[in-house]
């Protein structure tokens, strides 16, 4: 996850200051650990990953790998809600060893064909928001939100 394109991202930041970049860091570094990114397995969220839900489709124009996350094809009363997120996860980490040289971020198209408030479930946004903002930090270049068809 620290790779060397990342780690080189973090310091040509405009506003780059070392000591809250430390923090930043060791903050995401502590959430990996808490909830065990790296122990995460294919075996462990196969059942996640076939839905066609969350999957990596090609390259933005600025060679980002894209992450496509489609919750409209969901059904919630039959998901694993912690499944999920961590299949989520997992897809993030296929990402970033994907990623070209010399990119360290990633783009997010989220499409929202097919959502409903059957949909909406705060404790899984919670999570999401918590991944998106602690674990993946500075990761993310752009997100698109709208229906994808």
């Amino acid at each position: 996850y620290f790779d060397e394109d990342f780690l080189v991202s973090i310091v040509q930041k405009k506003n780059f200051v070392f000591k809250e970049a430390l923090e930043k860091l060791k903050t995401t570094a502590r959430w990996r650990v808490k909830h065990n990114v790296d122990m995460i397995t294919e075996a462990e969220v196969s059942d996640h990953l076939g839905s066609g839900d969350i999957f990596w489709h090609g390259f933005d124009r600025w060679n980002h790998p894209v992450l496509y996350i489609r919750p409209g094809v969901q059904d919630m009363d039959k998901i694993d809600k912690v499944a999920t997120v961590r299949a989520g996860v997992f897809r993030m980490e296929q990402g970033f060893k994907m990623m070209p040289p010399g990119i360290s971020r990633i783009m997010v198209v989220m499409d929202v064909k097919g959502i409903g408030w059957a949909h909406v479930d705060t404790g899984m946004l919670r999570k999401a928001v918590e991944m998106a903002h602690v674990g993946y930090r500075d990761r993310v270049e752009r997100i698109l939100i709208g229906p994808a068809s």
